[in-house]
């Protein structure tokens, strides 16, 4: 089976496109509710009051003034417990590509019909970073809820002839080090997923976080660094080997600081474990490609630095901001900022 990656490749191509001009952004992530049903003790999502999250309305409105182009990422917290979910997204999937991040635990039947129904609907990615997810706190009974959600998903999709790509997210932890290859066959072998994300640590408490930043913090990072970085590279080193005998088996790496599935030296990791070099990674074109909306109307692109906020203002007149011009200003300057260490879009410079 050839499987249909270019929701992710439309999205490169077009943030290639749109870097320097002051056109709309195309991909909007949208962050509908801090509220999560998991308490993963390493997720960077505040559990603050969230007495300010948007009405389906201002989303509705939001929508109204997206690009033809636009794809929308919903996510959260856990986007599903958002009040108004379905019907957000069934108006964002008349006319616009979506994904949506989740943890799998509320995708019941009726959820998941009216999701694989949309033609629009691209990709379903839910996190599992061990077997049993034991590492983000999930209970034995949350697991099998999981592993029932994933085989409800496979049957709908085929009953529908739905074309959504499930993909699995294994966010790269210490406590998971010595496990990420037995995730990865797993996730392929028993959830038969149509692909497979690694994700590092951010370096930045202000990478897509709900603490507003200043200007004085694009200089500042709080790098983490793993106790046990040689396994995690050895782990890796065999899910790359392993991927050479494979066939149609799509794993990335978030950052992509290379290709598993390619001869890219294993070495390139080391990028995440040093220290920030700017000399080491591309100048960064995303943020004029992707921007976030928190559950509160917050606009910003990448770190916390608020650009204006969609309850009081129109995306054109955000993205064309003081604020924006500044951050994307000063961000060509620089190429990146120390706050990037570690962000999902930084790219090795030798690649």
């Amino acid at each position: 089976m050839i499987l249909d990656t270019s929701f992710r490749q439309h999205f490169i191509n077009l943030s290639n496109s749109l870097y320097l001009t002051s056109n709309l952004p195309a991909r909007y992530v949208f962050v509908l509710t801090n509220k999560c049903n998991l308490q993963c003790p390493f997720c960077f999502q505040s559990s603050i009051s969230d007495k300010m999250t948007l009405d389906l309305d201002t989303w509705v409105r939001l929508v109204d003034q997206l690009p033809s182009y636009a794809q929308i990422t919903f996510t959260g917290g856990e986007p599903l417990l958002y009040k108004y979910f379905n019907e957000l997204f069934l108006y964002v999937t008349k006319n616009h590509n979506c994904n949506l991040i989740s943890n799998g635990l509320m995708l019941n039947e009726s959820i998941l019909t009216t999701l694989l129904s949309q033609e629009h609907f691209k990709v379903l990615s839910i996190s599992i970073d061990s077997i049993t997810n034991h590492v983000r706190g999930s209970s034995l009974k949350q697991w099998n809820e999981l592993l029932k959600n994933i085989k409800t998903f496979h049957r709908i999709k085929q009953s529908l002839n739905s074309k959504t790509l499930l993909d699995i997210k294994c966010t790269i932890l210490d406590t998971n080090s010595s496990d990420l290859f037995e995730v990865y066959n797993f996730a392929f072998d028993e959830l038969k997923c149509d692909t497979f994300a690694f994700q590092f640590l951010k370096g930045s408490d202000f990478q897509h976080s709900l603490q507003p930043m200043d200007k004085d913090a694009f200089d500042v990072n709080n790098q983490f660094k793993y106790q046990y970085w040689d396994i995690i590279k050895t782990s890796l080193l065999r899910v790359k080997n392993d991927l050479k005998k494979q066939v149609n088996r799509k794993v990335f790496l978030h950052p992509a600081i290379m290709n598993l599935n390619s001869d890219d030296s294993i070495d390139y990791l080391d990028i995440i474990q040093n220290e920030y070099n700017k000399n080491s990674i591309k100048e960064c074109i995303f943020p004029w490609s992707s921007i976030h909306i928190n559950f509160d109307g917050n606009v910003y692109p990448c770190l916390s630095y608020t650009w204006g906020n969609i309850k009081n203002d129109s995306l054109l007149n955000i993205i064309q901001s003081e604020e924006a011009s500044y951050f994307k200003d000063t961000l060509k300057c620089n190429g990146t900022f120390p706050a990037c260490k570690n962000c999902g879009w930084i790219k090795n410079a030798k690649l």
